[in-house]
């Protein structure tokens, strides 16, 4: 049994990092492909409907933030308490950036656009945000 419950518990933990993933590459697409059909319309929407990848890196990171980390980390370090609010900032404005570019690709399919936009940007910014507290440095002392 305990067997079992080390599997299930390798799985959970791989499914999270799996979700975790295809958040991480899909918004790099998605916004990758955003910027090259701004710059040559119907290179991508051509081929490929934008909005499909922006549900689905909406609906991963939504997921992404929900299981989240459970590891907490503790910094020794001030020099890397003073940098992390410079990050945290970039992050926000990062964000703000990204919702901005996502409200004004979609804006014409109406109302809903502000808030796939508004939502898209939260999470991207929490994502950049994640990416500063997952470089903490450990204090490990084994």
């Amino acid at each position: 049994m305990f067997i079992r419950s080390n599997r299930v518990e390798y799985l959970w933990e791989f499914s999270k990092e799996i979700i975790n993933d295809i958040f991480k590459v899909s918004l790099i697409t998605y916004l990758a492909f955003l910027i090259i059909e701004d710059l040559k319309t119907g290179f991508i929407s051509y081929f490929f409907d934008l909005k499909v990848l922006l549900v689905i890196t909406i609906v991963s990171g939504i997921l992404t933030i929900l299981l989240g980390h459970e590891e907490s980390h503790e910094e020794g370090n001030e020099k890397y308490k003073r940098s992390k609010y410079k990050y945290y900032i970039i992050s926000v404005i990062f964000g703000l950036f990204s919702s901005a570019l996502i409200y004004f690709r979609i804006k014409e399919i109406g109302s809903v656009a502000l808030v796939l936009s508004i939502v898209s940007g939260f999470l991207v910014a929490l994502v950049a945000i994640q990416f500063v507290d997952d470089d903490q440095p450990s204090n490990d002392q084994t």
